[in-house]
C-alpha cells in the first residue's frame, strides 16, 4: 500500500516537473495548475499573495487595487475561482523586496499579511 502511494506521488511530481519545464504550458494553464496546487496546501489562506505574484509576474507591476486582481483572477481562471470578499486592499512592495497587502474586510477588521523573501 506504502509502495503505490509513494509511486503515485513520485508519478505525480515527475509529469508535474516535465509540464513545467517543457514550456508547453501557458500562463494560464501553469497559473491555474500552481493555484490547484496551493489552494490543497494551504487553503484558501494563500489567495492574495499567489494572485498578487501571479499578476505582478505577468504586468510587471503590483495591483493597484483589489478590483483589478479581483479581475486579472477571473479572467485567468475563466471566472472558476472567485477571490474572498473585502471592503478594501492595500498592496505594497516593501524596502527588504517582500511583497504586504493590508485587507479590510467587510465587517472593518483589519489584517496585514507580508511575504516574500527579504533581500539580502
Amino acid at each position: 500500500m506504502a509502495r503505490t502511494f509513494t509511486f503515485s506521488i513520485s508519478f505525480v511530481l515527475v509529469c508535474t516537473l516535465t509540464l513545467f519545464s517543457s514550456g508547453c504550458m501557458s500562463k494560464r494553464a501553469s497559473n491555474n495548475l500552481g493555484y490547484a496546487v496551493t489552494e490543497r496546501l494551504f487553503g484558501r489562506m494563500m489567495d492574495i499573495p499567489y494572485w498578487t505574484d501571479a499578476f505582478r509576474r505577468d504586468k510587471r507591476r503590483l495591483p493597484r487595487d483589489y478590483g483589478e486582481l479581483c479581475q486579472f483572477v477571473s479572467r485567468q481562471t475563466d471566472s472558476r475561482v472567485q477571490l474572498e470578499p473585502y471592503a478594501r486592499v492595500d498592496f505594497a512592495l516593501l524596502a527588504s523586496g517582500q511583497r504586504q497587502a493590508e485587507c479590510y474586510s467587510l465587517a472593518g477588521n483589519k489584517s496585514v499579511i507580508t511575504w516574500g523573501k527579504p533581500k539580502r
